[in-house]
Parts: C-alpha cells; sequence; structure tokens
C-alpha cells in the first residue's frame, strides 16, 4: 500500500489547524469570561442600560458555551461525539468556527467602553483566525476531507488503493 503525499500534507495542516482552533476556542472564553468580571460594575439602574447588557451578557455565555463544545469536538472526545456529530464533518466544524469568529468579533462593540484594550486585542486576533479557520475547514471539505478525515479517524495515513 502506497502512502499518498497529498493526504499526508492535508493531515498535518488540520491538525496544526485544529491546536490553533483549541488556542483560539480557549483565548475567546478566557476573554469573555473577564469581559463579563469587568462589566459588572458598570451595570446601571437605568431599565434599557441593564436591558443591553443582559442581552448582551446572554451573547457571552453563548459564546462561551458553542467555544466548549467546538473544543470537545476537536479534542475528538468520544462524549461529544454522539451528541454534535454534525460538527465531525468539515463542513460544520468550518461554519460553526465562522459564526463563532463573527459573533467574537461583533461582541467586541460592547466591550470598547470598558477600556481593556489589551483584552480586545485578543479577542480581535482570535476572531479573526477563527474566521480563516472556519472558511479553510469549509475548503477542506469542498475539495478533499475524505482523505483528511480517514487519517484523522483511522490515525493512519489515508492510502491510495492500488
Amino acid at each position: 500500500k502506497v502512502h499518498h503525499p497529498m493526504a499526508e500534507g492535508l493531515h498535518v495542516f488540520s491538525e496544526i489547524l485544529r491546536v490553533i482552533s483549541i488556542i483560539c476556542c480557549l483565548l475567546v472564553v478566557v476573554a469573555n469570561v473577564l469581559f463579563i468580571i469587568f462589566t459588572i460594575p458598570y451595570w446601571q439602574n437605568d431599565f434599557y442600560a441593564v436591558v443591553g447588557k443582559l442581552s448582551d451578557l446572554v451573547v457571552r455565555i453563548f459564546i462561551i458555551i458553542l467555544c466548549i463544545v467546538l473544543i470537545l469536538v476537536e479534542l475528538n472526545l468520544k462524549f461529544a461525539q454522539g451528541r454534535f456529530g454534525i460538527l465531525y464533518g468539515f463542513f460544520g466544524r468550518g461554519f460553526l468556527e465562522l459564526f463563532l469568529g463573527c459573533l467574537t468579533l461583533s461582541s467586541l462593540v460592547g466591550a470598547n467602553a470598558i477600556g481593556r484594550d489589551w483584552l480586545s486585542v485578543i479577542v480581535i486576533i482570535a476572531g479573526y483566525l477563527m474566521i480563516v479557520i472556519g472558511v479553510t475547514y469549509m475548503i477542506i471539505s469542498c475539495c478533499c476531507a475524505e482523505k483528511v478525515k480517514l487519517r484523522r479517524e483511522k490515525g493512519a495515513p489515508a492510502e491510495n488503493k492500488a
């Protein structure tokens, strides 16, 4: 049996994407927890301001939950395989990554008033990286996902049948 060099290269590339994705998700989770902690003291007694902060809080909680789900999927945990099956395809995972990247960047609108520029820079970098990874996963799903998927599942190189 002959190993296909393209499949080997794609496997290495997808593993690099996986590691970067996990790191970005961890950064986004930590940043959103810190944003929540930092914004609670700024809540005002004005009803409309509180409602605005509550909606921001809900969005941040969703971002945190979805990032944790994505981390579980990227780590290939058996627990996640049965519950989040659509995310085990490259297109589904890429779509969620793209969505989370956009949601993360849009959540900065409420955060800029806090004055934590260093945290905003980390979130911007992580958000854009998540968008790039999401688009890349979606492209991989359209081009050559089968070889990479087989390689990931079996832990062995995808092979050409001679």
